[in-house]
């Protein structure tokens, strides 16, 4: 066997574990992608056939590295999960040339795999040990949290681990080197448990902070992820049965009951519902922003001009929102009001702005030192559904004054 996997790019020689726990009580929101780490050990065709299980031999002819990739996509619904992803990845190791050994090379085996996926509801990072294949030893899986600390896992931690993983596949990918983002919801049943799940816990929503900035609608990112999710890919049916009954307990959820009806070609419905919110909550800037959206696709002169009176009175709530300025630059200028576009465009306060900027930085997600880091290339390539930089070889990562450089997003993403 080679030190490759098929179709699957790893890093090795960086401790991903010890970076992962120490940055424990740093990490935001939903936390890191989950990680997969793998123990191989190299050993020459003549060492022992227990040489690589031990991780040493006579004369030190066993060298064991730890290899390891991020992956988002992965439905962790319990510790076989995570054993028969990594089981997986030990039964797609390449094989070597069927005479390399004449010639000197080594032969590498899996001698274990940890995978661990963060529970940002309970702050806990969840861990499952793996053996290899054949191995007598089982499974085993625990807690960690922010201190380091071993904890026992529950079936609350278990299902926030899911719920986790499940979202932080909807978020756009963290640009890090080595993440495999695998398809979502390719599971039977996974997408009725993401929605059981997400009903089921949306208070728990509350306790995470921050979120991508894009899909933000004033919630929280459980409320703005899945609602979000169920608008943009289209399943309005199931978002008009699902979303009116947490309207009661999050009000925010109208503006997704909202535009859900948009897309259904049905923007008097929208209006409607965002009407009964806005004398519900007269000072919800979030309401006045989706409805002047909503007016402003009718192009006409008095919509626009109900539209202008919206969103004006959304950025007074609301002045620290920068695409709600952009939206009252778009009614002043459907009114003809060009001068009027462009003072609101310069309008904002600097901490919209510096906000706007502020939520395009990397979170600190328990990176390890990549500066003495390699990287592995299986000789098929990279499988699609990869995200990961492209290096020329296995060699080390390429550097720009500390930094990693990111080559863009793999093939098939």
């Amino acid at each position: 066997m080679t030190e490759t996997i098929r179709g699957v790019s790893e890093l090795v020689g960086a401790d991903c574990l010890k970076a992962r726990t120490e940055a424990l009580d740093r990490f935001e929101s939903l936390g890191p992608p989950d990680l997969c780490r793998l123990a191989k050990a190299a050993k020459p065709p003549w060492a022992g056939a227990n040489a690589a299980a031990a991780g040493s031999a006579p004369g030190g002819e066993v060298q064991q590295l730890s290899f390891f990739h991020y992956v988002t996509g992965l439905d962790i619904f319990g510790a076989q999960a995570a054993v028969d992803y990594v089981q997986g990845l030990m039964q797609s190791q390449e094989k070597g040339p069927w005479m390399a050994w004449l010639f000197g090379g080594q032969h590498w085996d899996i001698v274990a795999g940890v995978y661990c996926c963060y529970d940002a509801f309970s702050r806990i990072d969840v861990r499952v040990e793996v053996p290899p294949a054949g191995s007598n030893r089982r499974p085993t899986a625990c807690g960690v949290d922010a201190d380091g600390g071993q904890v026992q896992l529950t079936r609350d931690m278990w299902e926030g681990a899911q719920l986790s993983a499940f979202l932080r596949a909807l978020q756009p990918p963290p640009r890090v080197p080595g993440l495999r983002a695998l398809p979502l919801f390719v599971r039977p049943g996974a997408l009725d448990t993401f929605v059981r799940l997400a009903t089921r816990l949306f208070a728990w929503g509350e306790r995470l902070e921050g979120g991508p900035p894009e899909l933000q609608i004033g919630a929280h990112p459980l409320c703005d992820l899945f609602c979000g999710y169920l608008v943009a890919s289209r399943r309005l049916r199931l978002a008009l049965e699902v979303l009116p009954s947490l309207q009661s307990s999050y009000p925010a959820v109208v503006v997704c009951i909202a535009r859900a009806y948009v897309k259904r070609g049905q923007p008097e419905a929208a209006l409607n519902v965002l009407v009964r919110a806005a004398r519900d909550t007269p000072n919800d800037g979030a309401v006045l922003h989706c409805q002047a959206k909503v007016l402003l696709a009718e192009r006409s002169p008095s919509a626009a001009e109900i539209a202008a009176a919206a969103a004006e009175h959304a950025v007074r709530l609301m002045p620290d929102v920068w695409r709600f300025w952009v939206t009252l630059a778009q009614a002043y200028l459907q009114l003809g009001l060009v001068g009027h576009a462009l003072a609101a465009l310069n309008a904002p306060p600097l901490s919209a702005l510096i906000a706007d900027e502020a939520a395009g930085q990397s979170p600190d997600i328990g990176l390890p030192d990549f500066s003495t880091a390699e990287r592995t290339l299986p000789p098929g390539g990279i499988h699609g559904g990869l995200v990961a930089l492209r290096p020329a070889a296995f060699g080390v990562l390429p550097m720009q004054k500390g930094m990693l450089q990111f080559g863009g997003f793999g093939p098939g993403f």
